[in-house]
């Protein structure tokens, strides 16, 4: 009797074992058919059909880092920038170390005009890592365009060191030097910057003020 009870008892929690294992197995199935359904709605532009499929997941999912991630993302194509933002700061609740999720949320904050708070995303990014070249050449755009030309020269210069033949770090740090009078540095550096882009207009318009 005591055999048949244990037996008994082990057919019970293995049973559960395996409800729970094929459970498990049915809300993955469910994560991955969302995701792709989503992501088919999003190639042809549907970003509210492809937040729909990811809002079935939302309540048992909540606490996902990339179901966050990705409505982070379709909010912010839809033009919902405070729902984006709200998403992107969950991602980065979750993963506090993710710069995907730091750089997504930029997104939104640049559409919505943000800039002291976008500011202080590139320099959270900078933190994590320091060499990072799009946070220092976006923070960089930023110091230009705002007339801050000692911190946007400390940032481009980076860049520059970094990727010397880049169009971008040879551009926005031409322009830098330009402002700051330095006609000579800011000519190669639009030269160089023209080298890479043939016919660039901002670049040959550097380099015409600077002959």
């Amino acid at each position: 009797m005591k055999k048949l009870k244990s037996l008994f008892l082990y057919l019970i929690i293995v049973g559960l074992l395996s409800n729970t294992v094929f459970t498990r197995s049915l809300s993955s199935d469910e994560k991955i058919n969302a995701f792709k359904k989503s992501v088919a709605a999003e190639e042809i532009a549907n970003y509210s059909k492809a937040i729909d499929y990811m809002k079935v997941l939302y309540d048992d999912y909540k606490d996902d880092y990339l179901v966050n991630l990705r409505m982070g993302w379709l909010n912010y194509l839809n033009g919902n920038y405070n729902e984006s933002e709200k998403y992107y700061h969950e991602a980065i609740r979750i993963s506090n170390q993710s710069m995907e999720s730091l750089f997504g949320l930029a997104y939104p904050l640049f559409a919505a005009g943000k800039i002291d708070e976008l500011i202080d995303v590139y320099k959270t990014v900078l933190k994590i890592a320091p060499n990072s070249f799009r946070a220092n050449l976006q923070l960089g755009q930023i110091y230009l365009g705002k007339k801050d030309y000692l911190n946007a020269k400390v940032l481009f210069e980076k860049t520059h060191n970094a990727f010397p033949s880049n169009f971008s770090s040879n551009l926005y740090l031409g322009w830098t030097y330009y402002y700051l009078g330095s006609s000579q540095k800011a000519h190669k550096l639009f030269t160089n910057a023209l080298i890479a882009q043939p016919g660039e207009k901002s670049a040959l318009e550097g380099y015409n003020l600077t002959k």
